[in-house]
This record gives C-alpha cells, sequence and structure tokens, in this order.
C-alpha cells in the first residue's frame, strides 16, 4: 500500500513539476539574444506544431527578471505539450525593446506507461536513498 501511495505521489510531482520548474538553467546572455530568430518567428507563428513552443513576457523589469518569468511561462507551455518531460529540449530567446519571447524545441515527451514506470522507479529509488542518507545523517 505505501509503495502505491508512493508511486502516486512521484507521478503527481513529474506532472506538477513541469509547470514550475526551471528546466533551462540558462541566464540571459546578450550575445545569444535572437540568435535563431529565424525559428522563434516560426515557432510562435505555428501554434499547432508539435516540434516546440514560445510564450511572451513584457514588463520593465531587469534582463535576467523577465527571462525567468518567460522561462516559467515555458514551463507551463511544456506541461500542455507533455503529460511528463523527459527533455525539456533547446531554449530560445530574443528580446525585443520591453518584450521578451522565449520557445523551446527539440523537447522529448514520455510517450508510454513503460517508460513513466521506468521513471517513476529511478525517482523511488533516488528518494529511498536519500531518505537512508537522511536518517543515517541524522543519528549520527
Amino acid at each position: 500500500m505505501l509503495i502505491c501511495v508512493i508511486f502516486l505521489l512521484i507521478e503527481w510531482s513529474f506532472q506538477v513539476d513541469s509547470r514550475s520548474s526551471d528546466y533551462w538553467s540558462d541566464d540571459y546572455l546578450g550575445d545569444k539574444n535572437c540568435m535563431k530568430e529565424d525559428l522563434i518567428v516560426k515557432l510562435t507563428s505555428n501554434k499547432d506544431d508539435h516540434d516546440g513552443g514560445c510564450a511572451s513576457v513584457s514588463g520593465d523589469f531587469s534582463d535576467s527578471q523577465v527571462f525567468d518569468q518567460c522561462k516559467q511561462k515555458l514551463a507551463t507551455e511544456l506541461g500542455k505539450k507533455c503529460r511528463m518531460i523527459k527533455e525539456a529540449g533547446e531554449l530560445l530567446y530574443c528580446k525585443s525593446e520591453k518584450m521578451t519571447t522565449c520557445c523551446f524545441y527539440k523537447h522529448t515527451c514520455v510517450k508510454s506507461g513503460f517508460e513513466r514506470e521506468d521513471m517513476a522507479v529511478v525517482e523511488l529509488k533516488s528518494f529511498i536513498k536519500n531518505q537512508v542518507i537522511f536518517c543515517t545523517d541524522d543519528n549520527e
């Protein structure tokens, strides 16, 4: 019974994770701004494209603050395309005046139930290992 509960919690965490994770650890770099502008325009204009997705943010914040907000919105878009994310893909971005658009492409969704179960088992093993380490460190 406990294993079923843990499995369900792990499954739920993958779903929640897709809407709040920082899949792209990239920081905003001015020299990477608009590097693949043609691809960004294509991804932005093609709403049904399974190759990726985009989000846009505007505001009077610093470049890094707007960029972080854009990545958060982008994680939500990725979560809409994938129930579970195997690979978030490549991050693209373009900032023009006060509008920042960020996109992902080459992402990979977990497709089968077996693949989800395999990922859940890996997460469960990691969780158990970390609990053992935590309990061991706590008792010393």
